[in-house]
């Protein structure tokens, strides 16, 4: 990949340079570095949503910094709010580098960024016990997160959660989970909110209630698809600026794939946040570019 970064920005006048990573977080620290120079620059995170959210959480709130991605990744989620098939847009890297940019919004929890998707709950269990799984011998990454599911499926499927939003509190119940967020995809391409917006200022936040078990084997496919929200009327759908999941204990947090544990987590909206680089080869209508 490296030679293929050289060759992309040989031919153009602006300095680049081309870092790698030697352990967890260090992304974050190399990216509050450039960033505090402040020098305009533009961050490519080459990786996957881990990779980018370590350099988010290092870039922001330099105003004069861009970012985007080089999606080499196994995930890749946050790319698809541009369409399921950007990825391919954005490894064209001659159409990055001539890019246009666009304001988006971050999520913010416990002073930790996602410009993705935060959850608590079913999927954030699963993903927190992938990594233990990960440790054990001859076991790779898809075998761990099946492993974990199993696990957690007959061992952790309920939470029982609390909620506060638009000035209303929702009584605590049992739920399988919890999302709160600013793109449409996570987990490996479920298809979580499908009409979120990366730049209407407002967390789409999505509740699974407790269902039987029997019943959320159903639910697989219309929640890969997108389709829970018109196809179920039990899976609700609000939209708020500030949301609080009251858990009364420490629980695991899904942050872009990273996991905290947090009592009560507090989620919030940061409005235009980071300047994000589109390829322009995308057609993003309904998005607003910088002039």
């Amino acid at each position: 990949m490296s030679a293929r970064i050289t060759a992309a920005f040989s031919g153009h006048d602006e300095q680049f340079e081309i870092v790698r990573t030697q352990y967890p977080h260090h992304a974050t620290e190399l990216a509050k570095q450039y960033g505090s120079t402040g020098e305009h620059l533009r961050l490519y995170a080459c990786g996957g949503d881990g990779t980018l959210n370590e350099v988010l959480s290092g870039m922001y709130p330099y105003p004069n910094v861009e970012l985007t991605q080089i999606p080499v990744g196994t995930g890749n989620d946050f790319i698809k709010a541009f369409g399921m098939n950007a990825a391919g847009n954005y490894m064209d890297l001659d159409a990055l580098i001539h890019g246009k940019t666009a304001k988006v919004d971050l999520l913010e929890v416990d002073g930790k960024y996602s410009i993705n998707i935060i959850s608590a709950g079913f999927d954030a269990s699963i993903a927190e016990r992938v990594t233990k799984y990960k440790k054990l011998p001859f076991v790779n990454g898809k075998m761990a997160y099946n492993l974990s599911m199993v696990y957690c499926f007959f061992k952790n499927v309920y939470h029982r959660f609390g909620y506060r939003f638009n000035g209303k509190t929702m009584d605590e119940a049992d739920f399988i989970f919890a999302v709160a967020a600013n793109g449409k995809y996570y987990g490996g391409g479920f298809k979580a909110a499908p009409t979120s917006d990366l730049q209407d200022g407002l967390i789409d936040f999505i509740r699974v209630p407790a269902v039987p078990r029997r019943k959320m084997l159903g639910l697989v496919k219309i929640y890969t698809l997108g389709e829970h929200l018109e196809k179920t009327d039990f899976i609700k759908l609000e939209r708020t600026k500030q949301l609080k999941i009251i858990t009364h204990k420490s629980v695991p947090v899904n942050v872009d794939g990273e996991i905290y544990h947090i009592e009560d987590p507090e989620i919030n909206i940061l409005p235009s946040a980071i300047r994000w680089v589109v390829p322009n080869t995308l057609d993003c209508p309904d998005m607003k570019f910088e002039a």
